[in-house]
């Protein structure tokens, strides 16, 4: 993998955990 794929994966899982968190804190 390149940096940039790797950097991607852990943007899009960050995304993902922050969504969930403002999730959880709505509903």
């Amino acid at each position: 993998k390149t940096l940039i794929d790797i950097l991607t994966l852990r943007a899009d899982r960050l995304l993902t955990t922050h969504e969930q968190g403002l999730q959880g804190a709505l509903f």
